[in-house]
Order: structure tokens, then C-alpha cells, then sequence
């Protein structure tokens, strides 16, 4: 991963694994510059799109880490195994 903290102000803004994602479901405005304040107002907005994105984003980032510490997990292990599908 990133070498830092893995809060939620990271992995929402800024980690580069989800940087296709982000651009894909968040408005360039949180991410272009991210500080604090853009991401506690992104977290109390009220529009419903956005809501809805944010929720799709987080949806995916989970899956996108949970494959990557698994993949990291059966490298480690020497286990043969092969990662087919990534949801």
C-alpha cells in the first residue's frame, strides 16, 4: 500500500490504489487538493448523488483492498493459487 496511516481521510482522498476510482465516482474538486475541511464537507453533504457515489466508491475501494491483501497474503504464503475474478 501506501507506507502511511490508512485512515479514512487516506483512503478516501488519497491513496494511489484507488485513484482510478476516485476519479470515477468522486468530484475532482475532493480530490484535486484534498485538506480536512473538503473532506469533512464531502462527509456532511446532503445531496443524495453524491451520497450514493461516495457509498459506491467506499463499496469498491473494500473490494479492491481486500483482493490486493489477499493476492499479497497467497504471495507470501507460497500458496498456488489464481485470482480469476476481482469484484
Amino acid at each position: 500500500m501506501c507506507n502511511v496511516l490508512e485512515d479514512e481521510y487516506h483512503f478516501i482522498l488519497e491513496c494511489c490504489l484507488y485513484k482510478g476510482l476516485r476519479k470515477k465516482f468522486l468530484p475532482v474538486y475532493y480530490y484535486k487538493r484534498p485538506s480536512m475541511v473538503k473532506f469533512i464537507e464531502l462527509l456532511n453533504n446532503e445531496d443524495c448523488l453524491l451520497i450514493r457515489k461516495l457509498g459506491s466508491y467506499v463499496f469498491h475501494d473494500f473490494n479492491i483492498q481486500t483482493n490486493y491483501v489477499y493476492s499479497i497474503y497467497v504471495l507470501s504464503s507460497g500458496m498456488n493459487v489464481y485470482i480469476t475474478h476481482m469484484t
